[in-house]
């Protein structure tokens, strides 16, 4: 991996060529809420319009992507493959906040992770296409200045994605926050989700992660059933593969200030980046 004429570096050198591009995008004044910064496969980064998305499902993969992970894009196949039908294959959405309701800034700038979640695009659609034998799946890569799922969702309906069924993909962590009133003043009920995640015909896909410290899966099971009724109407899920288990952004961070591979834990072109940029040391 340390020969720079490998196509995973290649792949990190040519991202990397594009940081400027996105840190403008980003840090635009004039720029919505919500945009998409780069479709796959190329070519396929026109604006969208809403009736170019009616009837199609996109599965929305929000997270930091601090870096993104073998376990992200666990995460997104999983997705993908669960609401392909005979006919339709469902598109993927990267999401990247920029603010967040919980989390403070950690190294990695938003244009590096926009670039590492590029990379984790072009893995997606090759092992898809690979794996199970169909076209790749369009993926697009997009961020949003909105930090609440009620927000990113509205923001999503808005501009571009309002012909679409959303299948908002989540750990049984993120889902907790989810549906905590805490984070929907004044009422404090889960009416805004059910106004706006929940909408027309959008979805909840939650994977379980049992043996971590939000119990093992009875304890889970029994916080899938005691959700609200409306909720539960429109969620699914699934278990997590235990071959993810023990890969996470924070665990690949760790890696890299130690000194140690991560090859395990993210895919051979995010490695070279990490490694380009200095990241995590």
């Amino acid at each position: 991996m340390d020969n720079d004429d490998t196509a995973p570096m290649q792949s990190a050198l040519a991202v990397r060529a594009l940081l400027p591009t996105f840190r403008a995008a980003i840090s635009s004044d004039s720029a919505p809420g919500f945009r998409v910064l780069r479709s796959f496969p190329r070519g396929d980064d026109e604006p969208k319009t809403n009736s170019s998305n009616d009837g199609k499902t996109v599965c929305v993969l929000d997270s930091s992507f601090n870096p993104p992970t073998k376990a992200h894009m666990h995460l997104a196949l999983r997705a993908l493959r669960h609401y392909t039908t005979p006919t339709q294959t469902p598109s993927l959405l990267l999401l990247l906040a920029t603010a967040n309701a919980d989390k403070k800034a950690v190294p990695a700038a938003p244009e590096q992770r926009v670039a590492m979640m590029c990379l984790l695009a072009d893995e997606l659609r090759s092992n898809a296409a690979t794996v199970d034998n169909r076209p790749a799946c369009h993926v697009d890569v997009g961020v949003t200045t909105s930090a609440r799922f009620i927000d990113k969702c509205a923001d999503l309906q808005t501009n571009g994605y309002a012909g679409s069924r959303l299948v908002w993909i989540m750990g049984f962590d993120t889902l907790i926050r989810l549906l905590d009133t805490k984070y929907y003043p004044p009422e404090h009920t889960l009416a805004p989700v059910h106004d706006t995640l929940l909408a027309g015909s959008n979805r909840i896909l939650a994977f379980g992660r049992p043996g971590d410290t939000f119990g093992d899966t009875v304890t889970q099971q029994a916080y899938y059933s005691a959700v609200d009724g409306k909720v539960a109407e429109r969620l699914d899920v699934l278990e997590a593969d235990e071959s993810t288990a023990g890969i996470s952004s924070s665990a690949v961070r760790g890696a890299v200030a130690r000194g140690e591979a991560v090859d395990g834990g993210v895919c051979e072109s995010i490695a070279a980046f990490i490694r380009t940029e200095g990241l995590y040391l």
